[in-house]
C-alpha cells in the first residue's frame, strides 16, 4: 500500500510521529522526499522504529551534507541521481581539483548542478540574438556540455539525463551496477 505522509519541516517537527504515520500502512520500504537535514532526521527515526526496512530518498537530499548529518543511520539508503560521484573523466577531475583547492572539500551534487546551470545560462546568453528571450536562446543553442554529461532541453524544457542508482555505504555514495 502506498501512502503519502505530509509534514511541515521545522525546529519542532516530530519526526518520530511522521515515521510512525508512514509505518501505519505496513510498507515494504520508506521513501523520503525532503532535503538533507530532514532525510537525516527521518532516517534516524526509521532506524529506531523499523531497523530492517529499506529506505530511499529523492535526489534533492543527495548532498554531501546528508552523509555528514546522518552518519551511520544512512547506511543502505538508496538514491537515484544524475550525478556520478565516481566520475574519473579529465573534465570532471579538473573541476574537482579546482573546487577542492578553493573550498577545501570535494564537490557534491549541488555544486555540480549549480556549475552546469551557470554554464548553460551563460552560454545561452552569450549566443543570444538581439531581442531573443533567454528561453528561446536556451532551446535554440541546445545541447550544452555539462561537467559529466550533455545537457539538452526537450520541447517542455526538461533535460533528459542519465541517472545513477546509488547507495550510501561506508559514509559515501556508491554506484549500484
Amino acid at each position: 500500500m502506498l501512502i503519502a505522509v505530509p509534514y511541515e519541516s521545522g525546529a519542532d517537527t516530530d519526526f518520530a510521529q511522521v515515521v510512525h504515520d508512514m509505518l501505519s500502512a505496513r510498507p515494504d520500504s520508506l521513501f523520503f522526499i525532503s532535503g538533507a537535514l530532514d532525510v537525516a532526521r527521518l532516517a534516524q527515526q526509521a532506524r529506531k522504529q523499523a531497523p530492517q526496512l529499506p529506505i530511499g530518498a529523492s535526489e534533492w537530499a543527495a548532498t554531501e551534507q546528508l552523509v555528514e548529518l546522518g552518519g551511520d543511520v544512512l547506511e543502505g539508503l538508496l538514491i537515484v541521481q544524475n550525478y556520478d560521484h565516481e566520475d574519473n573523466s579529465p573534465r570532471f577531475r579538473e573541476f574537482s581539483e579546482a573546487y577542492f583547492k578553493r573550498f577545501q572539500r570535494s564537490p557534491g551534487y549541488s555544486s555540480v548542478s549549480a556549475y552546469d546551470a551557470a554554464t548553460v545560462v551563460l552560454d545561452a546568453l552569450r549566443k543570444r540574438q538581439g531581442g531573443e528571450t533567454l528561453k528561446d536562446a536556451l532551446l535554440k543553442n541546445s545541447p550544452y556540455q555539462g561537467l559529466q554529461q550533455e545537457i539538452a532541453f526537450d520541447a517542455n524544457g526538461d533535460t533528459p539525463r542519465k541517472v545513477f542508482f546509488t547507495e550510501i555505504r561506508g559514509g559515501r555514495y556508491v554506484k549500484i551496477p
